[in-house]
């Protein structure tokens, strides 16, 4: 296996739009978000002539020294609408990776307008075509190996090849969608008949480039929206299960991995990321998913180990208003809903002066009943004060935790600690704010618009991941 190389050049800062000498768009604040890296010297541009009266063109990169008796993959990369095949390489990981993985890289340019056309009879499919065939000639591709990713317009080519020529391709990498409303699975729709394809799906959390599409009936659809009917389609294709198997934070990639009968669905969402593509989609894509997929002659799939497994996290996910909560992926049965709590405190008036803020916000603090701690520490619960207090107790005896009414304090081993608020009784229940107790349990707290995940490393969670885990929970 070979190695990555990376190489000094410009770096792409500021506001103002950026572009490259081959004058593609590389970097344009609240549209294209993109990472910089330096494209090597050994790039490859090559002009072909396909549909009369259109100069197609790619850049491609292939490892100096394949041998003559090696079959290497194929990437095929496409680029977002007003970019060409030049700053797609520039702005994904592909060809970075292609010495160290031992694949073939092709960053074509649509062949009108700087957009994908993606009809099945149009000038780009057949680029497509014509880009395989030559890469079968030059580099003996290995036929089962070919793989497609694109961000923005190029998501949407990967999408429209993906649903209209599956049978080629062993993996799809969709980065920086969704498709069109219209492309969503509508569970009227029967989809039995899709082939099945590996799909990598990677969004960005402050992605609101067409935040409003209207479908054929008239409905208004959020981002949130779009991404969830998206992804809907792809599970129903490859036969998915609509609950992931992995539930993972890592950092700031959030991760969804749903096992299907036919191929899983993997899904990324990106804190803080917007419309672009992360420079590691790639290696993404590649290690946890593709690296271990092969299109088989007669259409079918086969699946080995990846170069890494993406492994779900050891958590504790927890959702306001929510009667449930979510055990390592297995939900578990509360005796009330979780419940937030934001105080806001108004300042007076005469001491704005001292205190320039008029309102000062805690919080928020999210309240568990106490049979969260039977269903997920083991302990036991034993009421007192006619259930308006209560000693808890871990199954072996080392902890003993008194919690009472009213008490910002609790009691641990009889020490005397600070809770962030006050122990609660509502409707017959005592219920206490759950972080301080997580954190000296050992664990990590991230919490995000009325979800709050406890697990056992840091990371940060993206809006529409705690949307989409609060809807798994609402189930």
């Amino acid at each position: 296996m070979g190695s990555i190389r990376l190489v000094p050049g410009r770096s792409i800062t500021g506001d103002a739009n950026e572009t490259h000498p081959k004058g593609d768009i590389l970097n344009v604040k609240a549209f294209y978000e993109q990472d910089s890296h330096i494209i090597p010297d050994e790039l490859k541009e090559v002009h072909v002539s396909i549909t009369e009266g259109i100069d197609n063109v790619w850049w491609e990169y292939a490892p100096a020294d394949l041998r003559e008796d090696e079959q290497p993959p194929l990437i095929i990369s496409f680029h977002g609408g007003g970019q060409n095949g030049y700053g797609q390489c520039y702005a994904t990981g592909w060809v970075l990776l292609a010495d160290k993985y031992r694949f073939v890289t092709v960053f074509p340019s649509a062949s009108v307008k700087r957009a994908w056309t993606r009809d099945p009879e149009g000038p780009d499919f057949k680029l497509v075509d014509e880009i395989i065939r030559q890469m079968k000639e030059r580099y003996h591709i290995d036929e089962g190996r070919i793989y497609i990713q694109g961000m923005s317009s190029g998501n949407m080519m990967t999408t429209a090849l993906s649903k209209n020529k599956p049978e080629l391709f062993a993996g799809a990498g969709m980065s920086a969608g969704p498709d069109s409303v219209e492309a969503a699975a509508d569970p009227d729709i029967d989809l039995s008949g899709k082939t099945a394809i590996p799909v990598f799906q990677s969004r960005g959390e402050r992605d609101r480039l067409a935040p409003k599409l209207a479908d054929s009936k008239g409905r208004i659809n959020n981002r949130y929206d779009l991404n969830k009917y998206d992804r809907r389609y792809w599970l129903k294709v490859n036969g998915c299960r609509e609950f992931p198997a992995v539930i993972k934070i890592e950092g700031r990639n959030n991760y969804f991995v749903y096992r299907g009968e036919k191929a899983d669905l993997y899904y990324r969402d990106v804190k803080y990321r917007g419309h672009g593509q992360t420079v590691d989609d790639a290696e993404k894509m590649w290690r946890y998913y593709f690296s271990g997929t092969r299109r088989n002659p007669d259409g079918s799939l086969t699946f080995t180990e990846p170069l890494e497994k993406l492994t779900g996290d050891h958590a504790f996910i927890l959702a306001d208003g929510c009667r449930s909560f979510f055990l390592d992926g297995v939900k578990k049965d509360l005796t009330a809903a979780c419940y937030e709590v934001t105080d806001v405190m108004v300042v007076p008036e005469r001491l704005q002066a001292v205190i320039p803020d008029e309102k000062i916000t805690y919080g928020p603090f999210m309240y568990v009943p106490l049979n969260f701690f039977e269903q997920a520490f083991g302990f036991s619960c034993e009421p007192t004060y006619e259930g308006h207090g209560a000693v808890l107790r871990s199954a072996d005896g080392s902890c003993v935790i008194e919690v009472s009414e009213g008490n910002v304090g609790c009691v641990i081993n009889d020490v005397l600690y600070n809770m962030e608020r006050q122990a609660e009784y509502k409707d017959g229940q005592l219920f206490v704010p759950v972080r301080d107790f997580a954190e000296r349990f050992g664990y990590t707290v991230i919490a995000q618009d009325g979800v709050v995940y406890i697990t056992d490393h840091a990371g940060e969670m993206t809006s529409d991941f705690a949307g989409f885990l609060k809807e798994y929970l609402s189930e």
